[in-house]
């Protein structure tokens, strides 16, 4: 009996014990297959590095949140230039890619996609930077047409005129044959192309902002955006700022850039000589690289050929508002410094496509004064050197 009682005990703990080890495991919602969790991509990237894979036992949903702040977003709130694709799906096996939106905004960005599923979640961390593969901002360049201007931004005073020249690209095309567009009121600008300057003609007639553009048969340029100030935002007092004078409703710094961050000691020293890619970060603290637009303003102001203490140069401005620009030359792809005894050379923030940007040439001599594009790649990478004035 005594035995058979041992067997019968025996038989029961084995029994548990199998029983417990035959209990399933709870299957997770969600699980990773395979992707990377961490991606980052360049400036012009439109996907990221990889697909995700992931399998779950239901439906699942996405969500997708900044993590930081730049000039267009804020952290926490939902990330509008990321997606993923698929953005929701059944219970199954599944792939998301994920789309990139270009990042011209100046600053690297940051996006959480969280995949949620049953209580369960994914989380990927998307970083894309503000520049090319080649350490290059990642400029806004408008659209290529057989049409186009030199510049798309420019600020212009009540009363004040400036002319925005025309580029056409087709080779047989009739230069004669442009027009005009405009959108705005008829007392903000008054516009017109000039046959004989090859250029839109804009005078300021009330504060606001219009927009002109080119027309050539069937094409039409970019649109240029028109800013019309009061005349008094060019203000009349030199000592306004310590630094700089206020013209064309920015203020101008009165010296150069000597190296990054620091301005040269006096208006006549031309300072430092800078690639492209550099001048738009040696402006001081508060100050930045001027763009092609408030260049051609800078002319509208006024300019002429001057000495400043037996230096040579340009001053722009009207009144008491003005500035001295010492002619500094550029050094040309790579070579010995060129046309430093009459002239100024200046970079502007403007790019034109991936090898060119437009400068400030003005002659002293009283000669030709405008925005043209330079190459700042070539064989030789960023090719020409030039100095820079900055603003803010």
């Amino acid at each position: 009996m005594k035995k058979l009682l041992l067997m019968f005990a025996a038989a029961g703990f084995a029994a548990l014990t199998s029983c417990g080890g035959n209990e399933p495991v709870p299957e997770p919602p969600i699980t990773l297959i395979g992707g990377r969790t961490n991606q980052n991509g360049w400036g012009d990237q439109t996907t990221g590095t990889g697909q995700v894979s992931f399998e779950t036992t239901a439906s699942w949903t996405s969500s997708i949140t900044e993590v930081g702040a730049t000039r267009d977003t804020a952290p926490g709130v939902p990330a509008t230039w990321v997606t993923i694709t698929p953005s929701s799906g059944a219970a199954g096996s599944h792939s998301v890619t994920i789309v990139l939106e270009d990042n011209f905004t100046g600053s690297d960005r940051t996006a959480t996609i969280t995949i949620n599923c049953d209580g369960g979640k994914i989380t990927i961390t998307i970083t894309q930077k503000a520049t090319l593969a080649n350490g290059d901002p990642h400029v806004d360049v408008p659209p290529v047409t057989d049409v186009a201007l030199e510049t798309y931004a420019v600020t212009v005073a009540v009363g004040e005129t400036v002319k925005i020249p025309v580029i056409v690209s087709l080779e047989d095309a009739d230069i004669n044959s442009v027009r005009m567009g405009r959108s705005a009121s008829n007392d903000v600008i008054l516009a017109y192309y000039d046959y004989y300057l090859r250029s839109l003609v804009v005078t300021g007639l009330g504060v606001g902002e219009g927009e002109v553009y080119a027309i050539l048969g069937d094409e039409t340029s970019p649109h240029c955006i028109v800013t019309v100030v009061e005349p008094d935002t060019y203000s009349d007092d030199p000592n306004a700022d310590p630094d700089g004078v206020m013209i064309g409703g920015v203020v101008w710094a009165n010296r150069n850039v000597r190296a990054k961050g620091q301005f040269v000691e006096t208006p006549e020293d031309y300072g430092g000589f800078f690639s492209f890619v550099e001048a738009q970060t040696v402006c001081p603290e508060g100050w930045r690289t001027p763009t092609a637009g408030e260049f051609h303003s800078l002319i509208a102001s006024g300019s002429t050929g001057t000495t400043l203490n037996d230096v040579k140069g340009c001053r722009f401005g009207r009144g008491d508002a003005t500035i001295f620009i010492p002619v500094g030359g550029l050094y040309y792809l790579g070579g010995e410094l060129q046309s430093h005894e009459y002239e100024v050379r200046l970079w502007t923030a403007t790019s034109t496509g991936p090898s060119a940007a437009f400068a400030l040439e003005a002659d002293s001599r009283g000669g030709r004064t405008n925005v043209l594009p330079y190459s700042y790649a070539s064989i030789v990478r960023d090719a020409n050197r030039l100095s820079v004035r900055c603003v803010r």
